[in-house]
């Protein structure tokens, strides 16, 4: 058992002398550099610099084009709060993810209001909040699937909420001045 201790310590002495012996080798430089004829100069290079070349950053920056190319596209108008639409005008209110865009609107009397349907699930647009007779009844749409559109014109003068029956958070107002 004495024996293969012994051997034992001699493989890894052996092993870590080896290992020193090519660690030094690597770090001391070649060892079979050609002999210097005498009388030569070897000329020793310029040190590399690590320096980061510095620069100055502007202290105004450059300006910014606010030029809009002009679009050859038409641009629908969508209704919103701030629009003021005239009488006999359309405002269209679009149904997309589940929300109605605008839901809240003020128009004149005699405008009307077309409601579309870009969702893939199919919706009916009422002033009650079923699709059967209830309190505040006066306009009720087919049902209107994906693309399909329903219209109203209001003539007279008031606050009309309307629904998306079935879909209980979407509502919206119109308010019809005169």
């Amino acid at each position: 058992m004495s024996t293969k201790i012994s051997q034992t310590r001699y493989m890894v002495l052996g092993s870590a002398v080896i290992l020193a012996v090519l660690i030094a080798g690597c770090t001391a430089g070649p060892s079979g550099a050609p002999a210097t004829p005498a009388g030569t100069t070897i000329a020793t290079p310029a040190p590399i610099s690590t320096a980061v070349p510095q620069t100055t950053l502007a202290t105004t920056p450059a300006p910014i084009s606010t030029t809009v190319p002009p679009t050859t596209q038409a641009i629908t108008p969508v209704a919103t709060v701030n629009q003021t639409p005239t009488p006999g005008q359309t405002v269209t209110i679009s149904i997309r993810n589940l929300s109605l865009n605008p839901n809240n609107i003020t128009i004149p009397v005699g405008t009307t209001v077309t409601w579309t349907n870009f969702d893939i699930s199919p919706h009916q647009i009422s002033s009650s909040p079923t699709s059967t007779e209830g309190p505040g009844k006066i306009f009720l749409s087919q049902v209107l699937e994906k693309n399909d559109t329903y219209s109203f014109t209001f003539n007279t003068t008031g606050s009309y909420q309307y629904f998306a029956v079935d879909y209980p958070p979407m509502l919206g107002t119109i308010i019809v001045k005169g």
